[in-house]
């Protein structure tokens, strides 16, 4: 479900099918779309259905890194998230953090994550944003951690949603 910001002109969903036709338009919708993020973004780059769009994630990557670690290879040098972004335009950026996060202060986190918004928006004034939510964990996991559980997945997730409303970008749950 997305929960677009206040002024977005664009509301349309990634197709779900794969077969002919709508894989064709998935792959369209993808063709200048970017993906930030962390392992399961990573995932996504690997085993998703968006061949046709542009990666910059990394095992471990977290919102206060990606100004930093160098993950991208660009003319065959590395360089950060941030640095990358710098170098290409794209239409649509889809950002997905917080798992690796968990263990920070909430507020700390998000402080971080809209500091990284922010400056994604600053570099790709005309890109549509959307800001996607941590996923949660199998109640067994959820069960057995103070710090990898539902209850706290849900308290980062809601900062995270009032954080892309008040940067006013797509919220992705």
């Amino acid at each position: 479900k997305v929960s677009e910001p206040p002024s977005s002109a664009e509301s349309s969903e990634p197709q779900s099918s794969l077969g002919g036709e709508e894989n064709s338009e998935l792959n369209a919708h993808f063709a200048n779309a970017c993906f930030i993020g962390d392992s399961r973004t990573e995932g996504l780059r690997l085993y998703g259905s968006a061949p046709t769009a542009t990666f910059y994630s990394a095992e471990g990557l977290a919102v206060n890194t990606v100004f930093t670690q160098p993950v991208v290879t660009i003319g065959g040098k590395k360089v950060s998230v941030v640095e990358a972004l710098q170098k290409e335009s794209f239409d649509r950026i889809y950002i997905m953090f917080g798992i690796n996060e968990l263990g920070w202060p909430v507020d700390s986190f998000v402080r971080s994550y809209g500091n990284f918004v922010q400056k994604v928006k600053e570099l790709q004034p005309n890109a549509q944003i959307y800001v996607e939510n941590i996923f949660p964990v199998t109640a067994n996991k959820s069960s057995q951690s103070d710090i990898y559980n539902n209850a706290n997945i849900r308290t980062f997730n809601e900062k995270i949603k009032a954080m892309a409303q008040e940067k006013g970008v797509a919220y992705v749950d």
